[in-house]
């Protein structure tokens, strides 16, 4: 869809991504998928007003925060919402503040589709 942004989702595991991306893609959103943080670097052609879709725990060769960081470094503007389930209080404040503080949403799993759907919206309307 010609205006429509695109969802990049960050997920390794197949079933999953494929699962976000078919639903996404039935909603009306442009979806690209990418299995890790480091493979969406070297192989995501951002587009303005974009958004990532990520999940904190699907990446070995590069964390989440360390992906948040690296935008900040390289001064990209994306959109962010990472995607949780932050069972433990202690880690998850820790999580959720690093989160915060990168200009990211956190999205708690397990979530509803119609939750999911919100947020995306509400930060692609974010300026």
């Amino acid at each position: 869809m010609a205006g429509t942004p695109t969802t990049y989702v960050i997920e390794d595991d197949y079933a999953v991504s494929d699962s976000l991306c078919v639903l996404l893609e039935t909603i009306g959103f442009v979806v690209r998928a990418h299995a890790t943080c480091a493979v969406f670097l070297r192989e995501a052609q951002l587009e303005t007003n974009s958004c990532v879709l990520v999940d904190l725990d699907s990446s070995s060769e590069m964390t989440v925060i360390q992906l948040l960081d690296q935008f900040r470094r390289d001064k990209i503007e994306v959109r962010v919402i990472v995607m949780a389930n932050l069972l433990d209080r202690a880690a998850g404040a820790r999580v959720r503040a690093a989160v915060e503080r990168a200009g990211a949403r956190l999205l708690d799993k397990p979530f509803e589709t119609g939750e999911l759907v919100r947020c995306i919206k509400a930060v692609l309307s974010d300026k």
